[in-house]
């Protein structure tokens, strides 16, 4: 049997690790056995990972405990490089290359680079990004040239940013789209009814935005875009969903700007399948993103969605996605928002178009055991 280990966050609310258990914890199969590298150092989904059958390894956070990190890394290669044929690095930058080459040392014979992200994945100083910055690219050009020998993406824009240009001219990279269970997501008007009820959102237009509270997720201008809405309309209400260090900060916002009666702070849920039903429309002003799986999500529940035009949308439902560009004003934004909704007709689940563009989580899961599977 084959043994591939994954890594990965493995954080409930981690749009990575949803990734990750959609797709190779849906695989079940005699030819391989997975294994996952706990890069967060966290022990919350360990059960869950054993329930599965799959061996978990915890290391010290990278960007907590760098030298912990390395010389764990390093270690487990020493014992264990042995019993793996493949590893799967699932990646939002390069900067952490030392991980990448102990494999590579240590005889992996399979090394697959996974982008999922067009800038890193947590935020930091200026300082610390330049630094960042400039081991992303000594780290890009080392594993793609020396180490790596398969690349996958979420999307282009993904695969531009952890690839060298070498890479991607070649075209020696793949995309695998974010696939998800469409029919679990698909629009379902009673179950939208009774949470409207539940939730006591009846008669009221619900926004919402579904992420980690980091700088990428941009927040701040989500509320600054609300703000303008509530002033056109009063009982707009916008939930988030999520947590992060950045909710604090959010919640002083959010009574700054007196919409205290108007924000609803969820937390992180385990139901996001019937909250989107009882949604209106998702604010989605990010400014990093690889491809988001609430994105997608979004759009099966038959959501009107307003991304940024800045992060990667790839394939999508042009009736319900009207990206807005981020130098537009937050009463831009509004005003657009406003104009869409005065137009939208029967809310629908559009699952056979998502079908076809490549999103139906049994298309994901076939590409990767197609990677791993015994010849």
């Amino acid at each position: 049997m084959k043994k591939v280990l994954v890594t990965g966050d493995y954080l409930h609310d981690s749009g990575e690790t949803a990734f990750i258990m959609n797709s190779f914890g849906k695989i079940k199969s005699e030819q391989v056995q997975f294994d996952a590298a706990i890069v967060s150092g966290s022990k919350e989904m360990v059960a869950e990972l054993e329930l599965k059958g799959w061996h978990a390894f915890i290391f010290p956070a990278a960007n907590r405990h760098p030298l912990a990190h390395w010389r764990a890394w390093q270690q487990f290669f020493k014992q264990h490089a042995a019993e793996y044929e493949a590893i799967h690095f699932n990646y939002s930058a390069m900067w952490n290359f030392l991980p990448v080459y102990f494999a590579k040392k240590y005889g992996i014979p399979v090394i697959t680079m996974h982008s999922h992200n067009t800038f890193f994945g947590t935020a930091g100083s200026s300082l610390q990004i330049k630094v960042l910055t400039s081991l992303h690219y000594l780290g890009k050009k080392l594993i793609c040239r020396y180490w790596a020998n398969q690349f996958l993406a979420a999307s282009k824009e993904a695969a531009e940013w952890l690839f060298t240009p070498q890479i991607i001219q070649q075209q020696r990279y793949k995309i695998v789209r974010n696939g998800i269970n469409l029919d679990k997501f698909a629009y379902n008007e009673e179950v939208r009814q009774h949470v409207r009820q539940e939730q006591g959102w009846t008669d009221r237009r619900v926004y919402a935005n579904v992420g980690v509270f980091e700088p990428r997720k941009n927040h701040q201008f989500s509320l600054a875009i609300f703000r303008e809405l509530v002033r056109k309309d009063d009982t707009a209400l916008l939930v988030l969903v999520g947590d992060g260090p950045l909710q604090a900060e959010v919640k002083q916002q959010v009574e700054t700007f007196g919409l205290s009666d108007n924000v609803i702070f969820l937390g992180v849920r385990r139901d996001l399948e019937r909250l989107y039903q009882g949604f209106d429309a998702l604010l989605f002003p990010s400014v990093h993103e690889g491809l988001s799986l609430v994105f997608v999500e979004g759009q099966a529940a038959g959501l009107e969605i307003f991304p940024s035009a800045q992060i990667p949308l790839d394939r999508y439902i042009k009736t319900i996605v009207h990206p807005i560009s981020l130098t537009q004003s937050p009463g831009q934004w509004a005003k657009q928002i406003e104009s869409q909704f005065a137009t939208v007709q029967q809310r629908k689940a559009p699952i056979d178009q998502l079908r076809e563009l490549g999103y139906d989580q049994a298309q994901t899961v076939a590409t990767i055991q197609a990677l791993y599977s015994e010849e």
